[in-house]
């Protein structure tokens, strides 16, 4: 960090508290999590922060517990400090599937309702090659974007990720892979393929028929 700041970087402090590890459970994982936006300030002195609790085991953060403490660790940074924080996901299916889908947009959803800023997303538990394309992330931006520009409640959020998190929770200690980035995209234009995005647009129906938000 001396170097950084030296060199005249503009520095961001990067944490990750483990949802099952030395962390204990949710409560415990969210007031790591707090304390380590503390410590970036006051030890690294950091510019902002990038926050992605993640599970010991599994490595996402796209569960019922962990949107839980995102939700709760983001509420309390929001109203108490004026730092400036990206909320990273983790998912644990791969690209091309509706499950990775549901998971960016519960994660944006949960962040930014919540007072967190978007840096999305790692998927396929961010370890396989090849395995990530934009268009996950595209699905948690525009739906922060819609929580921002319709200034939806939190307890409307609640009850979108109600809905959400039972059609991919089952799944997420054995989730489907999908395809690599080369499948999903046309990697000549680097544009999105037609059937991904045909399953983008049935999720994103799907999302507003339940009232998460898009604008776009």
């Amino acid at each position: 960090m001396v170097h950084y700041h030296l060199y005249g970087c503009f520095v961001g402090s990067l944490h990750g508290p483990m949802y099952g590890g030395y962390c204990g459970g949710a409560e415990g994982t969210a007031v790591v999590g707090v304390a380590a936006h503390l410590q970036a300030l006051m030890v690294n002195q950091a510019h902002y922060s990038n926050y992605f609790p993640i599970h010991f085991r599994y490595s996402f953060n796209t569960s019922r517990e962990l949107l839980w403490l995102i939700s709760v660790s983001y509420q309390a940074i929001a109203r108490n400090t004026p730092f400036i924080s990206l909320s990273n996901g983790f998912t644990s299916a791969g690209p091309g599937t509706s499950m990775v889908l549901y998971e960016a947009a519960a994660h944006g959803l949960v962040s930014v309702v919540s007072g967190g800023n978007l840096w999305e997303i790692a998927v396929a538990q961010n370890k396989h090659k090849n395995y990530a394309t934009p268009v996950e992330a595209r699905m948690a931006c525009e739906v922060g974007h819609g929580v921002v520009k319709q200034g939806i409640k939190k307890s409307d959020a609640n009850e979108n990720v109600k809905i959400i998190l039972p059609k991919y929770e089952d799944k997420l200690t054995n989730p489907p892979l999908g395809k690599t980035f080369q499948e999903c995209y046309d990697i000549k234009r680097v544009t999105p393929r037609k059937d991904y995005l045909e399953l983008y647009d049935k999720i994103k129906k799907e999302l507003m028929d339940i009232g998460v938000p898009f604008i776009y």
